[in-house]
């Protein structure tokens, strides 16, 4: 079964077998087609299963060789029949062998750096084995290294809540081993109670590395939010750490580093906003107090049919931060690229690195939050603006102006241009039916607070990006940000977030937790931690610069924008103290700007005037 298309094709008739069969007894039923003495629960679990047992499709001729094994194949086959909603609402996605024989190497490398005897003496633990793709990866590394493969089944132990699951891995370790799955260390229960679910033995169940793939659980989903009960049984495990919106998978990881013993290593495949994202830095600040992180891995490519991107860090307890080993790519390669660096527990950072991101030096400056305060709508917002929001018709100097983050680029607005995409439609001119807005107090207020002078600022973004509005007439669509201050500051800040520098800190704080990689997704507190330049004739030129910018239309368009945009980069480079060669760079090759100007018709080019840009 070397072909990919030939796999696939098989695993679309088990899809298609299991409409009407038990999952247990299908993967049983492959289990033995592939000669394995089939784990005995897989043959119960049929009693709480629903359906009709089928006839399985038998697997095509198999041959193993070094990218695909026998064993590999029962979890594959679990994650084909099981429900594609049953397994998005419980983040589970099966890892490909390459990516966790890749990771395992990465975290039995840091094992050995620092640790003698060999690795089968201890405990190798998959906290959320699922069909078994780490456990398996762990076992053909320590067979490698010289361990028998009875030597190293013994280290192994794996959890997993769905027992379908665990009784697969049992199976496919079985198979691997030429032992009887009953011998495999494999137990159905939750994972944060992986270590308790085990009779003791020798070598005692305390984990000597933790590899695995848990769920991820983003708590923005409907899917995969928490229940009300798993909620309260977190917290009473993990107190104060569970905040509204952490993923489950922050919590696996720190689980994994309570858990394992004093220079022990974990690697977990993680949600990229993990290493950026605010509810998770209590997390963040816990680990880096007591473990280094050794190594890290950034996706490059969305993986195992989720819809995020990933990252796998490796973490050493009771090390020393000194440098971080960086890999990028669909499978680390392991060519080594370390990066000296502070101890911090912005992991962000060490990503940054990963992406080419230049490093600033802007200690010891102002931040934004002495002179402005900055807001962003959330659900409540959204879908009271959704209720109300209207088309204006063409040539209106309609007020209020709803701005998405995609109408706002660099000190310009796109309104009445180009279309916006909100509530699940397409707006040329969207603007608000306020009578219908006002059935929702608490929101119409919030509306009216934001009817002042200010600056909008865009998220997801390849840079900063702002547009000024100084009459009020422009509201902020959920998640762009309002940035409120004196109207006469309003274009020192302009050109405070329309920069090199800025936007490089905010990168560097913040990345891994946009939706794409090279993306920066900010909070208000975030922009409100930006540093500001220092106060002087560079920065004053930058306000004007920016006021021209955004006010002169021969300026807004074409290779005169990016032109003049520059000046305004290298100009305020100048009032950070930062050299602009490596960083003006950087931002100019990601900068945004609009269509040429015999492109934007008369009428646009009022609107825009009119919103005071």
């Amino acid at each position: 079964m070397r072909n990919p298309a030939e796999l696939e094709r098989y695993l679309g008739e088990l899809r298609t077998a299991a409409g009407v069969g038990a999952r247990s007894l299908m993967v049983a039923a492959v289990a033995r087609s592939l000669g394995a003495e089939v784990d005995a629960d897989l043959d119960t679990f049929q009693h709480g299963e629903s359906g009709v047992v089928c006839a399985v499709p038998e697997p095509p001729s198999f041959s193993p060789d070094e990218a695909f094994e026998a064993a590999d194949l029962l979890g594959l086959v679990v994650q084909a029949i099981t429900n594609v909603d049953d397994r998005h609402s419980g983040g589970m996605y099966f890892t490909p062998r390459a990516v966790a024989d890749a990771l395992v190497e990465l975290a039995f490398k840091a094992y050995h750096l620092s640790n003698s005897g060999p690795l089968w003496a201890g405990v190798v633990m998959d906290p959320t084995c699922g069909g078994g793709a780490f456990l398996l990866a762990a076992a053909r590394w320590m067979e490698r290294k010289g361990a028998t493969r009875g030597e190293a089944i013994s280290a192994l132990r794996g959890v997993d809540l769905d027992p379908v699951a665990a009784a697969t891995c049992r199976t496919a370790l079985g198979l691997w081993a030429g032992v009887d799955p009953s011998k495999v260390a494999v137990a159905t229960g939750n994972g944060f109670e992986a270590a308790t679910l085990f009779e003791s033995s020798d070598r005692g169940n305390t984990p000597t590395v933790i590899v695995g793939n848990p769920p991820f659980q983003s708590q923005l989903g409907t899917h995969t939010a928490r229940s009300a009960t798993d909620s309260s049984d977190l917290k009473e495990r993990f107190g104060t750490m569970v905040r509204p919106y952490v993923d489950t998978a922050a919590l696996f990881l720190l689980d994994a580093i309570r858990q394992v013993r004093p220079g022990g290593v974990v690697g977990l495949v993680l949600p990229q906003s993990v290493l950026a994202t605010n509810d998770v830095e209590p997390i963040r600040r816990e680990i880096s107090e007591t473990a280094a992180l050794v190594s890290l891995w950034m996706a490059d490519e969305a993986g195992f049919d989720a819809a995020v991107r990933v990252c796998a860090p490796v973490l050493q307890v009771g090390a020393a931060q000194e440098s971080v080993d960086r890999y990028g790519g669909a499978v680390p390669t392991f060519e080594q690229s370390v990066t000296p660096c502070e101890p911090s527990w912005q992991w962000s950072e060490y990503a940054a690195d990963q992406m080419g991101v230049p490093r600033v030096a802007v200690k010891g400056h102002r931040v934004i939050a002495e002179e402005a305060t900055a807001t962003a709508g959330f659900r409540d917002e959204y879908y009271a603006m959704a209720d109300a929001v209207c088309e204006a018709s063409p040539g209106s100097t309609a007020s209020p102006r709803l701005i998405t983050s995609g109408l706002v680029e660099p000190l310009d607005t796109r309104w009445g241009i180009d279309e916006a995409r909100f509530a699940k439609q397409k707006w040329m001119r969207p603007t608000l039916d306020e009578n219908r807005l006002a059935a929702n107090e608490r929101v119409f207020r919030w509306y009216q607070a934001r009817r002042v002078p200010k600056l909008l600022l865009a998220t997801q973004t390849r840079v900063l990006e702002v547009v000024v509005d100084p009459e009020g007439i422009l509201v902020p669509i959920t998640p762009v940000i309002s940035v409120e201050a004196d109207p006469d500051r309003l274009w020192h800040l302009a050109a405070a977030l329309t920069n090199p520098v800025t936007s490089i800190v905010a990168f560097r704080r913040t990345a891994g937790a946009a939706l794409a990689s090279n993306a920066i997704k900010v909070s208000a507190s975030q922009v409100l931690a930006l540093p500001l330049p220092a106060s002087g004739d560079a920065w004053d030129r930058g306000a004007d610069l920016a006021k021209s910018l955004a006010l002169d239309l021969d300026k807004t368009s074409g290779s005169a924008r990016k032109q003049h945009l520059n000046e305004l980069g290298a100009v305020m480079c100048d009032a950070y103290n930062v050299a602009p060669d490596g960083p003006l760079q950087w931002w100019s090759d990601r900068l945004r700007f609009t269509a040429p100007e015999s492109s934007l018709p008369d009428t646009a080019r009022g609107a825009k005037s009119d919103a005071g840009t």
